[in-house]
């Protein structure tokens, strides 16, 4: 019986020991940072109560004792502790006889945590003991084996002292069985001073974009697993990283508030940097702190780890994500809005009101880069055709500032520039990538529809997000804009042709890679002289106007002498005068119309020409005779709206724009800021004048 209830009890410790090992055992790929684990020494005082079983019931009656134990746990066994105990025991027989035992013994227990303060904890112990006969004439004594075992119920205090109910079974050799229950006192020595047992481990480090400095904030730079080595749950958990050089203050991370025993868990890391990252020319290796704080039994503690983290350089960036150019775009730096807007200046006087307005400024800029003598310069080292292809390699890109400061770029720093030079005057653009190749488009004001049937080649224009885009290949630095168009457009068709091709707007990308401001300051840019500059950029539109009407302006006069100088045949022809801004030209062909009598689409378009000119009151005029005619021409209710709003009659304009609501609506609304109603703008006003005139070609 005795040898069938210790092997149960073996067998219960093996199955317990080895089930609480494998279902707890946390997946670690590296060793524990620091050394190895920690260990917890404890000692117990334990009265008890003992109470005979089987054949020692007819010998003994009720008796006592106690014993001292100690205990010793490791945290990377963590549920397992080894015991040594000296206990002494006392069963009366008789009256006047009574059997005393002083007991050795040695064993280990497994500890289950009920919760942050309750444990139950089986142990099983053996060793050696020796009986004395307590009798008035004579003493008895022998040395024999000794066998026990018992179930443990602990009430954590605080983490230095425990106070326990205890049950257990003795078997004392041929002499003595039986069962105890008592109380237990357990101290815990330098319990707050032992090593930690919950630890960081596995660190994982991405290499640090310093460009990237905000996008650290909600995203990952790299991860760590945390590990409660402890025999008890952690609650209140929470984990932050500081790197102080390049932070003011701690960064919280990603943690679970609580850690069961022998749990881990990864950390997510994040970062909060400082724009003095955006100082850093040269890789470097910077210390990183993380630091875990938690609540174990009810007190605080924390354990910190020091590792190391690789900054790069401030023109640092890999193509895992085309879109992370974007933060290099940097359109409110002031080097490009005194470019941009110096350029602005010298041609927006020159520039035809009725061709595209985006366009334009796009003509102007490339030829002011041009006539700076911007050069393409593949990096030697580092060519974003070789880097593009492996999506890990480190890129150096320029901060636009940089490259009119070099006067030199690879695709990609010209892309950047370009887009910075005109999103900082508001004009939207795009990345296009392509295999082993970048470059940008343009987002024209002219809408789709009206774009595919203003332009003579319509396949030259990307579709996309509900805009025209001109794609221009920008390492034609010296060709004139149409040229670096064409080239690009090309490129676009084939490799979109392909699937090859990728498209994505500045300000999208913006959305997840904000632009970065480069510190410091740069003497001012190379600006070409206003004369060299209007010159260049007159060349540029005269091609422009030529390539898109000669072809056109041939067909149609061949119509008019076919249809003997028909009005609609001869409306046509001034409407593409017009539209390409050959107003004079636009301007003949309508008044000879007129001469013959009041044709609405000739009178429709004489007023849009009035207002091109700058002269509402003359537009009035040409409008209202159409209106007079045909009352329900959407527009010349347009026309009259948007000339009236002109001249500063805003009850006259409303009233023509309530009109066009009830005949057009879908053209109302693309003159909603006619309504006059609040937060409205100038720039919406000329938007509607400008690039999307209503021209009435019937």
């Amino acid at each position: 019986m005795r040898w069938t209830v210790c092997s149960a009890v073996f067998l219960f410790f093996l199955v317990s020991f080895s089930g609480a090992q494998s279902a707890k055992e946390p997946v670690v790929l590296e060793k524990e940072s620091g050394g190895g684990g920690s260990a917890q020494f404890s000692l117990a005082l334990e009265p008890d109560v003992s109470f005979p079983l089987g054949d020692s019931k007819d010998l003994y009656n009720l008796g006592g004792g106690g014993l001292m134990r100690a205990e010793l746990a490791f945290s990377k066994l963590r549920r397992v502790f080894f015991l040594a105990s000296v206990g002494y025991g006392y069963s009366p027989i008789q009256v006047d006889r009574s059997l005393s035992t002083m007991s050795f013994a040695l064993g280990a227990g497994l500890d289950f945590n009920l919760s942050s303060f309750f444990s139950l904890r089986p142990f099983v112990e053996g060793g050696a003991y020796n009986s004395f006969l307590n009798a008035p004439v004579e003493m008895q004594s022998g040395a024999y084996a000794y066998f026990g075992g018992g179930l443990d119920f602990d009430f954590d205090l605080s983490p230095s002292i425990s106070l326990g109910l205890v049950g257990k079974y003795q078997d004392y050799y041929d002499v003595y069985k039986g069962i105890g229950a008592g109380v237990s006192l357990t101290i815990h020595p330098g319990a707050g001073k032992r090593a930690a047992s919950v630890r960081i481990i596995q660190f994982r480090f991405d290499d640090v974009f310093s460009v990237f400095y905000k996008y650290y904030d909600d995203h990952s730079l790299g991860e760590a697993v945390l590990v409660n080595n402890e025999s008890s749950p952690i609650t209140d958990v929470s984990a932050k990283l500081q790197i102080k050089e390049y932070m003011d203050s701690p960064k919280d991370c990603q943690v679970a508030s609580t850690l069961k025993p022998g749990e881990s868990q990864r950390i997510a890391l994040f970062g909060l940097f400082k724009d003095k990252v955006l100082d850093i020319t040269e890789a470097t290796k910077v210390p990183v702190e993380i630091s875990v704080e938690y609540t174990l039994k009810g007190e605080k503690h924390s354990v910190t780890a020091v590792q190391t983290l690789r900054m790069l350089d401030r023109n640092a960036m890999s193509w895992d994500d085309d879109r992370r150019v974007a933060a290099f775009v940097t359109a409110k730096d002031p080097m490009m809005l005194s470019f941009s807007k110096n350029v602005l200046a010298a041609v927006g006087a020159k520039s035809p009101a009725a061709l595209d307005r985006n366009l334009l400024l796009a003509m102007a800029l490339h030829d002011a880069l041009a006539l700076d003598e911007l050069s393409y310069s593949p990096d030697p080292s580092r060519p974003y055709s070789e880097t593009s292809k492996h999506k890990s390699a480190i890129d150096f890109l320029q901060f636009p500032r940089q490259t009119l400061d070099y006067r030199a770029g690879d695709c990609d720093d010209l892309s950047i520039l370009n887009c910075a030079l005109l999103e900082s005057i508001n004009v939207e653009t795009a990345f296009i990538t392509v295999p082993g190749h970048i470059f940008m488009a343009v987002a024209l004001d002219t809408p789709p529809d009206s774009a595919r049937k203003l332009f003579l080649n319509p396949d030259d224009l990307i579709y996309k997000d509900g805009k025209a885009w001109a794609p221009v290949e920008i390492t034609r630095t010296r060709d004139d804009f149409l040229d670096a168009w064409s080239l690009g457009a090309k490129e676009w068709r084939e490799s979109d042709a392909k699937g090859e091709a990728n498209f994505y707007t500045t300000k999208d990308a913006w959305a997840a890679y904000e632009p970065v401001g480069l510190p410091g300051t740069s003497a001012p840019a190379k600006m070409p002289t206003e004369a060299d500059l209007l010159g260049r950029f007159q060349n540029d539109i005269n091609r422009f106007v030529d390539r898109e009407t000669a072809p056109r302006v041939a067909a149609l006069k061949a119509e008019i002498k076919t249809s003997q100088n028909d009005p609609k045949s001869v409306n046509k022809l001034a409407v593409l005068y017009a539209r390409y801004g050959q107003s004079d030209k636009a301007e003949e062909q309508l008044l000879g119309i007129l001469k013959k009598g009041d044709y609405v689409p000739a009178l429709i378009n004489m007023g849009n020409l009035a207002l091109l000119q700058g002269d509402p009151s003359k537009a009035i005029t040409y409008f209202g005779k159409a209106y007079r005619k045909e009352a329900t021409n959407p527009v010349a209710l347009l026309g009259l709206s948007i000339a009236y709003n002109k001249k500063g009659d805003s009850s006259q304009s409303k009233s023509f724009y309530q009109k066009l609501q009830d005949v057009a609506p879908d053209i109302a609304e693309s003159y909603a800021y006619l309504k006059g109603e609040t937060g409205t703008t100038r720039q919406a006003e000329a938007g509607a004048t400008t690039g999307r005139m209503e021209w009435s070609e019937e």
